[in-house]
């Protein structure tokens, strides 16, 4: 049996609203999907809903063996940059630090997206409307706050079947 010694955590969290996020006595307003907190292992953090709206708010956890520690320290407040996605072509908002990188994608009304393979796991989060996706061979509709996931080598694709564009969020650890 491999037992994994866990040294340590990180999360990353963005929202759909107006929040301010406090990470270890730092504060900032974050505007909507254009800047995503990191916060380490044993680091306070929170935050305040600024709007009356829903706010969607996603925080993914990754743990790091004791194998794999990373050295690099991250700012706690990432800003996305405004550019075009490698893989599909489509306009997104796209940051990376040491142990992920994030991709706010914008899909045209009945676009596909491309076949695609990555090295990494990639999660996928749909902020509005509704994508067909598939991953592997498992093809299922996904709306508002589904999320897929797609393992290194696996493919996966989608197709944007409503009338309107769509945001997914695109996550690579």
């Amino acid at each position: 049996m491999n037992l994994i010694n866990i040294q340590k955590a990180k999360w990353v969290c963005f929202f759909s609203g107006s929040v301010e996020i406090n990470v270890d006595e730092k504060k900032a307003i974050l505007d909507p999907f254009q800047q995503v907190y990191i916060a380490g292992s044993n680091v306070p953090h929170g935050s305040t809903i600024l709007s009356q709206e829903t706010v969607l708010g996603v925080e993914i956890k990754y743990l790091i063996g004791s194998s794999q520690i990373d050295k690099n320290i991250d700012e706690p407040i990432l800003k996305l940059r405004s550019t075009i996605d490698k893989a599909t072509g489509f306009p997104c908002n796209f940051g990376i630090c040491s142990w992920f990188q994030i991709a706010v994608l914008e899909i045209p009304a009945h676009e596909k997206l491309p076949i695609y393979a990555s090295t990494k796991n990639e999660i996928g989060i749909i902020i509005n409307e509704q994508i067909m996706m598939k991953v592997g061979e498992e093809e299922k509709l996904l709306e508002y706050g589904s999320i897929y996931h797609a393992p290194p080598g696996i493919s996966y694709s989608g197709y944007n079947t409503s009338d309107q564009t769509i945001s997914l969020v695109k996550v690579s650890l």
